[in-house]
């Protein structure tokens, strides 16, 4: 502890890990997604009509969508487990869990629509 004066403080508490690495890998994730879609556009956009069926390219991006929502999901329960550290700063697992929230919510939202959709 430090003693300043007549009053001794408590140590600053740390961030939490689980939150700097939600916050990391939700970013990393959502921009993962954003990047697949892009790339889905922009073959959609080429070539109109290449995306439908059961196309090898097709399939590799669904894939990719698939597994960057499974690593979105674990920065979503890294976010909720810093949130429940203790003697922890929680700022950064909290914005983690709102990024990977919000990514989650959008890419189940365009799914939905494209299925209404077809």
């Amino acid at each position: 502890m430090e003693q300043w004066g007549w009053q001794e403080y408590p140590p600053e508490p740390k961030h939490s890990g689980f939150g700097i690495w939600s916050l990391v890998i939700s970013l990393l994730a959502g921009l993962g997604i954003i990047l697949v879609f892009a790339v889905a556009t922009a073959a959609e956009m080429a070539s109109p009509g290449s995306m439908q069926g059961e196309t090898p390219q097709t399939m590799l991006l669904g894939l990719a969508i698939i597994g960057l929502m499974m690593i979105d999901i674990v920065a979503f329960l890294l976010g909720v487990a810093s949130l429940f550290q203790q003697n922890r700063k929680k700022a950064l697992g909290g914005c983690g869990l709102g990024c990977s929230g919000m990514t989650l919510f959008a890419v189940i939202g365009l799914i939905l629509l494209g299925l209404l959709m077809s």
